[in-house]
């Protein structure tokens, strides 16, 4: 117990930081921090990067795959050259650009492979 009149006489306490120089007296300020605290704090101020959430990409699944390509190839062979260039004609218009709406893929191979059959035969 403390006497009336007598200073209190803390020891000084010496706390060696992260990177091992002294650096005071106050550990609560100076304790070291895990690394991959330093690192989130380094990049983007915060402890830790979440990532965003996306959207399933449908795109994927709107692509014709080699079977269904070679298969519109056979019957775009076997069409008359009025009724191909009608479909070009219509897969043009589905892939022009309105606004802000992009074709589908399918949109976009159908329109190449049409155009590559009107090509051979020109």
């Amino acid at each position: 117990m403390r006497q009336a009149g007598q200073a209190t006489t803390r020891p000084k306490i010496v706390f060696t930081g992260f990177w091992g120089a002294t650096l005071g007296s106050n550990p609560a300020f100076l304790k070291p921090r895990p690394a991959e605290i330093d690192a989130g704090r380094r990049n983007s101020e915060s402890y830790k990067i979440r990532p965003v959430a996306r959207r399933p990409d449908s795109r994927e699944s709107e692509m014709l795959s080699k079977e269904n390509l070679a298969e519109l190839r056979q019957s775009l062979a076997h069409l008359s050259l009025p009724a191909v260039r009608d479909l070009y004609e219509q897969s043009y218009r589905d892939c022009r650009l309105i606004y802000s709406r992009i074709p589908s893929p399918r949109q976009m191979q159908t329109l190449v492979q049409v155009w590559k059959q009107l090509w051979k035969w020109r």
